[in-house]
């Protein structure tokens, strides 16, 4: 049936559904004839729901960067999943074709990608009280107006799918912002009662956890604490995490550690040019307080320009150019003293993400 519309256009001005499935046939990337062996099931398991309202079924919009509809469109977390733009998808991933995939940044090539529950992430607020480079130019703080009562109603929308979904399920909050500094998340830490089957991902530079997360009655259903710090140093977080200060986020992490969560925290490393000869003291700060790492390479968010140019703006004077800071690029001349330092990371307690794995077997 799916097939049958793919090569139809006369139903598109009728059916919103249908005009998904539509674009994800004027979108496909790379190769059918290519099976990758491994198997995925995200597109079955994982629902992302981004800035733009957009919906999608993996674990971000990068891996799999074309969405199957709009946040209003479904009723339910089943109505995703079920959708005819999701079943095109999932028919290419079934097949082991991945036509719709980024297998080069994702992971598929390495490994299989298997969820053992439903996992629902929610990114609708890019608000946050820092603006690292890495993510933004200035910072973002949705409070008023017609986008936030927009993204209020869509929030709520989004409660009721949870409200009656009755299994197990895994719900980031925010990867796009931060969910503690957002006047439109915010209150959910106050007032949601989380149900059995709920468990939490906070996403979180970690300046705001003691002051909002202290009596909130979603703590003890918070799974893991994903806290990017970007850094092992106070010279280098000030610079890479501003205008972040490095004493309230040891006060933060101080306040968890006496929590006694320390098996539920893991801190993030954005790896680029300002901090690669930081991560021995990321190494040793995740070991002292017995908390676990995770290291992802820096991506092209769009902050950065690409290339240089002969008149630049004033914030890239000050801050450069992505090739600048992306130090994993063949004519980098820091790449090689970067790669080994990132070699030296001790992979027990902290995890690398499949862009540095596979660029460590290059090395």
């Amino acid at each position: 049936m799916v097939d049958q519309k793919l090569n139809s256009v006369s139903w598109l001005e009728n059916d919103l559904e249908d005009r998904y499935v539509y674009t994800l046939n004027s979108l496909k990337r790379g190769s059918e004839s290519e099976p990758i062996k491994n198997s995925c099931n995200y597109p079955w398991r994982n629902v992302y729901i981004d800035t733009n309202s957009k919906v999608f079924i993996c674990h971000c919009d990068a891996w799999i960067p074309i969405p199957v509809g709009d946040v209003m469109q479904f009723e339910s977390i089943d109505a995703v999943i079920k959708s005819k733009a999701a079943q095109a998808i999932q028919s290419t991933v079934q097949n082991k074709l991945y036509t719709y995939c980024a297998v080069e940044t994702c992971g598929i090539k390495q490994n299989n990608k298997h969820l053992d529950r439903m996992m629902l992430q929610i990114s609708l607020d890019e608000s946050c009280n820092l603006a690292c480079p890495s993510c933004r130019r200035y910072k973002i703080n949705l409070n008023k107006g017609y986008e936030f009562l927009k993204k209020q109603r869509e929030l709520m929308h989004i409660m009721s799918w949870l409200e009656n979904y009755n299994q197990e399920i895994l719900i980031t909050l925010s990867g796009s912002g931060d969910p503690l500094a957002s006047l439109l998340t915010r209150p959910l830490f106050k007032t949601y009662e989380p149900k059995w089957n709920q468990s939490f991902d906070l996403k979180t530079n970690g300046l705001l956890l003691k002051s909002i997360m202290s009596d909130s009655p979603m703590f003890d259903y918070i799974e893991t604490f994903s806290i990017s710090i970007d850094a092992g140093s106070a010279a280098v977080y000030e610079d890479v995490r501003r205008p972040g200060r490095w004493k309230n986020l040891i006060e933060n992490l101080d306040w968890l550690a006496q929590r006694g969560v320390q098996d539920r925290v893991n801190l993030l490393y954005c790896f680029q040019q300002k901090n690669w000869r930081d991560l021995a003291n990321f190494q040793s700060l995740v070991e002292d307080y017995g908390f676990r790492g995770h290291i992802d390479a820096i991506q092209d968010w769009g902050t950065f320009l690409k290339q240089p140019i002969e008149t630049p703006d004033i914030w890239t004077q000050q801050n450069g150019y992505y090739i600048d800071h992306q130090v994993l690029n063949y004519g980098h001349e820091e790449r090689l003293p970067a790669l080994e330092a990132l070699a030296q990371v001790q992979t027990d307690t902290i995890t690398l993400g499949p862009e540095l794995i596979n660029e460590l077997k290059q090395k």
